[in-house]
């Protein structure tokens, strides 16, 4: 056997471009990010001022369906600017929904 040691090429770069992926963080941070703009532009509309408006002046019963009715249009409306963040937004609408049944009228 001989001292010397048999080349061996470096190893192939692999084909195509680099993917870089995303930390969770990072990827929580840009769809929290992304949900907050939708949110704001959709409170530009409107008609979703009025509804919130309603909402804040309506008492009993009233209060609940009027809260109702903002939350839903205003879910909607994020939906048509970002259908990306649907299962998001679906989750959040859910949550609050809930939330008005929840709170009891004295």
């Amino acid at each position: 056997m001989t001292g010397q040691v048999p080349f061996v090429p470096p190893p192939e770069k692999p084909e195509g471009p680099v993917v870089e992926t995303k930390t969770p963080a990072e990827e929580e941070a840009e769809e929290s990010s992304r949900f907050q703009a939708a949110k704001t532009k959709a409170l530009q509309d409107q008609h979703l001022q009025d509804l919130q408006s309603k909402a804040d002046s309506a008492t009993g019963d009233d209060a609940k369906a009027a809260t109702r009715r903002y939350y839903r249009a205003l879910y909607d409306k994020m939906r048509d600017i970002d259908p990306g963040l649907k299962d998001r937004i679906d989750r959040t609408e859910a949550a609050s929904l809930r939330r008005v049944q929840q709170e009891s009228t004295p």
